[in-house]
């Protein structure tokens, strides 16, 4: 019967030699091996508090650019007045459309995991084209202000993709981090049951 000597599921100093038989494995040996097992759960932990980040700071960004925009498109309404904007000029007809976004899925393999499926999206702008037309209802003289609103709400829409590609990426981290958590309980499990 193997007997592994040691403290706390956290502590890595206190390992000590494991004998089953014939075999002796050093404690060097398992103290390298937990350490590379801890290291490579930190640096998917961390993966994961980046993405995180990096996903609260593009929320707060798309945010403060959407609020831009209804500001600007308030300016230009009081300034060109409440009857040469308003959703009574609307084109209601079927549009073409001046962005498209286009959907990636692959699966992606954990170390001895089950597959993910991993997704990222791609916008494919036509936008040159349809932004001189898009006006046009406004009549010929546009406020400046209503073109600023525009160039708001189309980087908004990059923002929108850029959110939706981080929270695949920060989910593809969270279920590595679960994933990893529980095989380190099963592993805790085993190393309790070796040592009684």
């Amino acid at each position: 019967m193997a007997e592994v000597l040691r403290g706390s599921s956290s502590d890595l100093s206190g390992v000590g030699i494991i004998s089953a038989g014939n075999e002796n494995v050093s404690a060097e040996h398992l103290y390298e091996e937990k350490k590379i097992d801890v290291e490579a759960r930190d640096q998917n932990i961390l993966k994961f508090l980046d993405s995180t980040d990096s996903y609260l700071t593009l929320y707060d960004s798309l945010s403060s650019i959407l609020r831009q925009g209804w500001m600007e498109l308030a300016s230009a309404r009081y300034s060109m007045g409440p009857l040469r904007i308003n959703s009574a000029l609307f084109n209601h007809n079927d549009q073409t459309a001046a962005t498209t976004l286009q959907v990636n899925q692959k699966d992606v393999t954990l170390d001895e995991g089950p597959a993910i499926t991993e997704v990222t999206f791609i916008v494919d702008k036509q936008i040159e084209e349809e932004r001189p037309k898009s006006l046009k209802v406004f009549g010929t003289l546009v406020s400046p202000k209503l073109r600023a609103a525009q160039t708001s709400f189309e980087s908004a829409m990059d923002i929108i993709v850029e959110i939706a590609n981080m929270r695949a990426k920060t989910l593809t981290a969270y279920n590595q981090v679960r994933e990893e958590k529980r095989n380190g309980e099963e592993d805790d499990d085993e190393n309790a049951n070796i040592c009684s």
